[in-house]
């Protein structure tokens, strides 16, 4: 038998139990779902880039020193956050 072939059975007899026990299928669903909610609720999903590349990577590096001058450049006396373009924040307005 070929790999789609099994999935398409697996499924089609899960589908069919479950329509011949529908209570135990909604037990067994809730328990599952209750064993599974404290590591849920721990779960973090990060989805921004620094989370998918290692911290020493060149372009994570040079995207770091960026946004340090950019907020040093914040700072200066005299400079207005919002007057700033960088890639750091972002903030490109059309000429």
């Amino acid at each position: 038998m070929k790999l789609h072939q099994l999935i398409v059975s697996f499924f089609s007899a899960f589908s069919h139990f479950a329509i011949r026990h529908p209570r135990r299928t909604l037990v067994n669903a809730a328990i599952i779902t209750l064993a599974a909610a404290p590591g849920v609720m721990r779960l973090k999903l990060r989805t921004d880039g620094h989370a998918l590349v290692s911290e020493k990577a060149p372009e994570v590096v040079y995207d770091k020193s960026i946004r340090d001058l950019t907020a040093e450049f914040a700072g200066l006396p005299g400079v207005n956050a919002s007057d700033i373009m960088s890639l750091a924040n972002h903030s490109f307005r059309a000429s």
